[in-house]
């Protein structure tokens, strides 16, 4: 069992061992739904949610809303991947966050995956060695979204701090493949310790990362943002950009 911050967090094996859901039953094609004011078919009342959760500003709970109407709902909500791939985690960390992250994975299959983490702590003291999400969080944190690498999509990190994206680089280096990956963002949002003529800190950390397996494994990657951020650009994978 993974920790994070003191929130025990299902492992990969775990997850994968966790009850599939089930396809709705070809019954419920045949059934009126009461909800709506004329029957419509299974397939069509999802492409009207994947509409409404993707449209959104908060799919997260978009989703949890559509499936907590009724039963019917409830169903087509739960056997629909697309509604369950944005997972959204930031500060404080909670159980309920991981909680809900294991289950989006589940529930989201084999769709790809936008992840979006803003640990940005409006109380920070301007201190980088006391983040309120330190190295070793983060670790746990990547420990239990790297095994799902081949399915990300989009990827943005926000942070105060260097030693939380620090840690992703690192975590990212051996990655092999990430076949879906189109974009990520990652920034140190931070103005002083980027500004001009600042030297940077903390220096036992300012050597560049190559992650990704030295740029390898982001053969897809068409947008990329980085502020506040350096890697190994000899080693960065950079080709072929669209948005930099």
């Amino acid at each position: 069992m993974l920790s994070i911050q003191g929130v025990a967090v299902p492992q990969s094996k775990e997850i994968c061992s966790l009850p599939i859901l089930r396809p709705v039953p070809r019954s419920l094609h045949a059934r009126k739904y009461t909800s709506f004011a004329r029957p419509m078919p299974v397939e069509v009342v999802a492409n009207i949610f994947d509409f409404a959760s993707h449209s959104s500003h908060d799919p997260i709970t978009q989703s949890i809303s559509l499936s907590h109407v009724c039963k019917q709902w409830r169903q087509i909500s739960l056997s629909t991947p697309s509604l369950w791939t944005f997972i959204q985690l930031s500060l404080p960390l909670s159980k309920s966050q991981l909680t809900r992250t294991c289950a989006w994975i589940l529930r989201s299959r084999n769709r790809p995956l936008d992840i979006y983490m803003d640990f940005r702590d409006p109380d920070w003291d301007w201190d980088e060695a006391s983040p309120i999400l330190g190295s070793k969080a983060m670790e746990s944190l990547m420990r239990f979204l790297v095994p799902h690498a081949s399915r990300w999509h989009s990827i943005e990190l926000l942070t105060d701090t260097w030693a939380p994206i620090f840690t992703f680089l690192s975590c990212t280096a051996a990655i092999e493949s990430t076949p879906l990956l189109q974009s990520i963002r990652l920034a140190r949002c931070n103005a002083y310790f980027v500004a001009e003529g600042e030297t940077f800190r903390p220096a036992d950390l300012a050597l560049p990362v190559a992650w990704f397996g030295g740029g390898a494994s982001l053969s897809h990657l068409c947008h990329v943002s980085l502020s506040g951020v350096h890697v190994d650009w000899a080693q960065s994978g950079l080709t072929g950009l669209r948005e930099l």
